[in-house]
């Protein structure tokens, strides 16, 4: 086919679009601009996604699902014993074969993403890459998977500058955007507040972050109590008793018990919730009453809190910021933190930890950077990188500082925080990057990639070099016997390097071992030759839904 008149096949692999994650709004903000656009031929493989997923059929393009159907229960059991397999590692290999991209994009953290580096049909398919680059230094593994990405992004300044230390081209910084024509300055606040179940004269301070360890809700909750202390300490008694927190995120997720945290620094009488009424999908504003609770609109125990997998429409998530009369972000690292952007754009001025993709954030119009207290690092079961800790008490008196300042200079930061999102975070601006980008890239035709003959590789069997070492063995036996040394990864060698130091399961690792280890991985990369090249031979329909 000549490729001036095929579409290019562009696959995304990705949280499911339908989802209310930060992976999957951007994805799904950038693919629908995409597909618009009439140029591409789009599909997602979709994390978190079954095949009887209704919302499917919401997408225009082909969704590829990750999980397993209901009733499979040997498909269930092998998804929950590969720690992987919630990022797509088990479906991969058959998405690839029935989707045949030109183009790969993930916009994801890189030990998410490492099997789309290692897989054995890279070489069929360019690479796009926007790694969550939150901290620093990176690790020697990412920055060698970095390495081998086609077109390496990143989503702030901040993060393009560590990868350029590295260097490694940037191809572009594509910011998320927010969707100004939904988040936006309400024409009367005081009459959301009370849409969402608000007094019209509180002040709200707010925060949407998913309850996770890195997002600082004990913090967060110290810190607003120092506030409320500062302003009886001052004698601002009517201040502390009409400014309230309010917390959008789930009780219990993979981060902190929100119902304990609160009780713990005893704000329970100050700390809203976001719950929705199941029946009717209403949201409103409440203290504390558990989960489910008691609804203010369907007379039932039927109210939740929000979750990634049953989250708010974004116009209603809109209303809820709108509500905001500050917008507060304290975590340890952000690869960009969209709710930031999103509050700008409802005219909300924001405080933020000045580290990583927060910093450029805080800084621009309608940002008050707050003060780090101290760095930690985290430990090689986590990150390895630096991690900022937040000064409690100078966020609590920068909140006291903004709620006694005049109306005036609020209302300046805000129409400040409102016009940088306008003329820099639209979804518009950030799919028409990714459309100049993959426009760019150019593409060979399928019969000298996913139609092409098997690449089959006959180990040379032959003695290594003298005088090798056990590094530059593992070097020989890559592109020797199994024939394709640009599967070989930073994080390979240190495993062999450390068999070879320390011995296999109580027993010495040979350089004949790692020779019969790569001999059967050729063999594995043959079979998997063979198997694209039947397939390609066999397979020409092209369902919009496939279960894999």
């Amino acid at each position: 086919m000549n490729n001036s008149v095929r579409k290019k096949r562009i696959l995304f692999v990705n949280e499911f679009s339908q989802l209310a994650t930060g992976f999957s709004t951007y994805g799904n903000e950038v693919m629908k601009r995409l597909y618009a656009t009439g140029k591409y031929e789009l599909a997602e493989q979709a994390s978190y996604c079954a095949p009887e997923d209704p919302r499917i059929f919401d997408v225009e393009w082909q969704v590829f699902p990750t999980m397993p159907n209901r009733e499979d229960q040997a498909g269930w059991q092998r998804y929950h014993s590969n720690k992987t397999a919630q990022f797509g590692s088990l479906n991969l290999t058959d998405c690839l074969l029935q989707f045949k991209p030109d183009v790969v994009v993930s916009i994801r953290d890189p030990w998410m993403d490492q099997m789309i580096s290692n897989h054995p049909y890279r070489p069929y398919y360019k690479w796009c890459y926007m790694g969550t680059i939150d901290g620093e230094p990176q690790r020697t593994d990412w920055i060698d998977m970095y390495r081998s990405v086609d077109c390496m992004l990143t989503y702030s300044e901040w993060a393009a500058n560590i990868i350029a230390k590295e260097g490694i081209k940037v191809f572009g910084t594509h910011q998320p955007g927010t969707d100004i024509n939904v988040f936006k300055p309400p024409a009367d606040k005081k009459a959301i507040k009370e849409e969402m179940g608000l007094n019209p004269n509180w002040n709200i301070v707010q925060t949407v972050m998913r309850n996770q360890p890195r997002k600082l809700y004990p913090e967060l909750f110290k810190a607003f109590g120092r506030f409320l202390e500062i302003c009886k300490e001052s004698g601002k008694n009517e201040l502390a008793a009409k400014t309230f927190l309010h917390i959008h995120c789930s009780l219990k997720d993979v981060g902190w018990d929100i119902a304990e945290e609160i009780r713990k620094y005893k704000l329970g009488h100050k700390v809203l919730l976001t719950y929705v009424d199941q029946p009717t999908q209403q949201p409103y504003l409440s203290f504390y009453k558990g989960e489910p609770a008691w609804s203010r609109f369907s007379n039932g125990k039927n109210s939740i809190t929000t979750n990634t997998g049953k989250g708010l429409s974004r116009e209603n998530l809109a209303k809820l910021m709108q509500c905001a009369d500050l917008y507060m972000q304290i975590s340890i690292a952000e690869g960009w933190a969209m709710p930031i952007a999103d509050a700008k754009a409802c005219g909300v001025p924001v405080m933020a930890i000045p580290y990583t993709a927060m910093a450029e954030q805080a800084l621009e119009p309608g940002g008050i950077p707050l003060k780090i207290a101290a760095f930690r690092q985290e430990s090689h079961l986590e990150t390895s990188q630096r991690r900022a800790e937040p000064d409690n008490e100078y966020t609590a008196r920068k909140m006291f500082d903004f709620f006694n300042a005049k109306q005036e200079y609020r209302d300046n930061l805000g129409k400040e925080a409102r016009e940088i999102a306008v003329s820099k975070y639209s979804w518009d601006t950030c799919a028409a990057k990714w459309e100049r980008l993959l426009d760019s890239i150019e593409i060979p035709e399928h019969s000298i990639t996913w139609d092409s003959p098997p690449n089959i590789f006959n180990p040379d069997l032959t003695k290594a070099p003298r005088g090798l070492s056990n590094e530059q063995f593992i070097y020989w036996a890559f592109a020797n016997v199994v024939g394709r040394p640009w599967m070989l990864r930073y994080d390979t060698i240190m495993g062999y390097m450390e068999r070879f130091n320390y011995g296999d399961n109580g027993r010495p690792f040979t350089r004949n071992d790692l020779v019969k280890e790569c001999v059967d991985a050729c063999n594995a990369l043959n079979n998997a030759e063979m198997t694209r090249f039947n397939f390609s031979r066999k397979i020409e329909a092209k369902p919009r839904l496939v279960s894999l």
